[in-house]
């Protein structure tokens, strides 16, 4: 993943992958306190939350 990006409009998560290659999600869940939606790609969880928090957390192999 290179980038990571919220949509403010309803927080849709748009992310940016090598290769020139686009990940878009689309929140169906409309603006509320819970987790809109996570993605696990390789090394990151991205988070967005019901209010638009975008977050990147690290992961490693267990």
């Amino acid at each position: 993943m290179e980038t990571a990006e919220a949509n403010r409009s309803g927080w849709d998560l748009i992310l940016k992958l090598s290769g020139g290659l686009t990940l878009r999600l689309f929140n169906d869940a409309g603006v509320r306190g819970d987790d809109a939606y996570s993605v696990f790609v390789p090394g990151s969880i991205v988070t967005v939350s019901g209010n638009g928090r975008l977050t990147i957390e690290s992961r490693t192999s267990a």
